[in-house]
């Protein structure tokens, strides 16, 4: 009886930590699609979090003494997580998103299957290695309309996949060697101190520019915060319990869980992100019943069976969105409104543009992008949420840049840039000089060399 308490314990923590992680794809996502230097305010949590376990820890007497032969274990477990780690999540999350980091770590239980079968001998059952593929597809499934990676996605795919999943993976077979010596606040504590020194060079050397007005803002500092005590303090706890409680294997499945709670959170905090069709549905049903799999499902012919059936409700309701795209000569698709949908439109001087409406599950014409001059040029750059056009005046030895943004339903212009004789100048919208910063020699005149240069000053 005991035994079957603590277990239920494990999962209910398990599942309180995995809530918690999903929320924290979606506050890393807002601090980096807002600038927010990243090794700045990875450094603040750890030392927030550092300080807050020892102070707590102290007050409580729980922290124990760590043998001299288990420090060098401490370490390389703060070296996997969090130091490795944060690396590949948040710079993952720069080059992706925080939905697409959410799913590439849900990865990690077929990673600790495989590893378990080599380090520890275990025997691969069929259970697990059902459970861990229908999660998987899950996911898939129900992230498929908005992880199509591109070419300019997979340097954050690769981040994720080597640095995010193999610290995930060193941190939890060494927190499994460790879990029988010493207690969970014990483990955190020091986990998070041997964190913040391997952050302060990194800090020093590049986080210390990010200490702008902007960091110190309540919005950014509100979830620095909840990064530190309820991701970082509390939840790191909950886990090296349960990793103690249930073994590697079955408490990195709950980690298939989490790009769920992400997509969610993206839909209840900024609405308009995420819709939920039939396909989605599907996903989360196929994730949970691999869940279930692994860590109940005795029988796997039911597990099978109820595979089977929602495989194929999946597969009748699999077309791409991009299917429902009307008919257009020489059409290109491209996200250009920043929704994470593809839309379609061509470059010419006439081209129409449809863009991809979610919620109707349909492309719907947008007439405002006709006013777009030099539509041939048309570039687009989703870190700063511009579609810019190109225009060269050869009489002048001119380069104008225009920028618009999508706001209200249509496409509005921002202002324009133009550079001539080696100077930048910033127009905003109304034709008012806003900026002006000197070429410096070796650089050519694209926008994104401007924004470069004015984000160093």
């Amino acid at each position: 009886m005991t035994k079957t308490k603590g277990l239920f314990k494990a999962y209910i923590f398990a599942l309180i930590a995995i809530t918690a992680w999903g929320f924290s794809f979606v506050w890393e996502d807002f601090l980096i699609k807002n600038n927010i230097e990243i090794f700045t305010f990875i450094f603040e949590r750890m030392i927030v979090a550092a300080l807050i376990l020892w102070a707590v820890g102290g007050a409580l007497g729980k922290i124990q003494k760590i043998r001299k032969g288990d420090m060098k274990y401490m370490f390389l477990l703060a070296f996997g997580e969090p130091f490795i780690y944060f690396l590949g999540e948040n710079f993952g999350i720069k080059y992706t998103s925080g939905v697409m980091a959410a799913i590439i770590i849900a990865t990690i239980p077929l990673f600790c299957t495989v590893v378990d079968r080599f380090l520890y001998k275990f025997r691969l059952t069929l259970q697990k290695v059902l459970g861990c593929l229908l999660s998987l597809i899950g996911i898939a499934l129900f992230m498929m309309e908005k992880a199509g990676a591109g070419s300019s996605q997979l340097k954050g795919i690769l981040l994720l996949l080597f640095f995010a999943v193999g610290g995930s993976l060193i941190y939890s077979y060494i927190t499994k060697k460790m879990i029988s010596s010493y207690n969970a606040l014990t483990i955190v504590t020091y986990q998070f101190s041997f964190g913040a020194v391997l952050f302060l060079p990194l800090f020093l050397l590049f986080g210390l520019k990010g200490l702008t007005p902007e960091f110190f803002s309540v919005s950014v500092q509100s979830k620095v915060f909840a990064l530190a005590i309820i991701c970082s303090c509390i939840c790191f706890g909950l886990w090296a319990y349960c990793t103690g409680k249930l073994g590697v294997t079955r408490v990195s499945i709950f980690s298939a869980l989490i790009p769920l709670v992400s997509a969610a959170a993206s839909y209840f905090l900024y609405p308009g992100q995420e819709s939920f069709t039939l396909l989605k549905v599907v996903g989360i049903l196929l994730t949970i019943a691999g869940v279930i799999t692994v860590q109940v499902v005795k029988d796997v012919r039911v597990a099978a069976i109820a595979a089977a059936l929602l495989l194929t409700i999946s597969c009748r309701q699999g077309k791409s969105y991009k299917d429902s795209a009307p008919m257009v000569e020489e059409a290109e698709f491209a996200d250009l409104n920043f929704d994470g949908y593809e839309d379609l439109f061509q470059r010419q001087e006439d081209g129409v543009c449809f863009l991809y409406d979610p919620k109707a599950e349909k492309y719907v014409e947008c007439p405002s992008f006709s006013d777009i001059a030099f539509k041939a040029s048309v570039s687009v750059y989703p870190e700063q949420k511009y579609l810019v056009t190109m225009h060269y005046a050869p009489h002048t030895s001119e380069t104008a840049f225009f920028m618009y943004v999508f706001e209200g339903g249509k496409f509005l212009s921002k202002g324009n840039i133009t550079e001539h004789e080696g100077k930048w100048k910033e127009y905003d919208g109304s034709g008012n000089l806003v900026h002006e910063a000197d070429l410096p020699e070796g650089l050519s005149p694209v926008w994104s060399d401007y924004i470069n240069l004015t984000m160093a000053q």
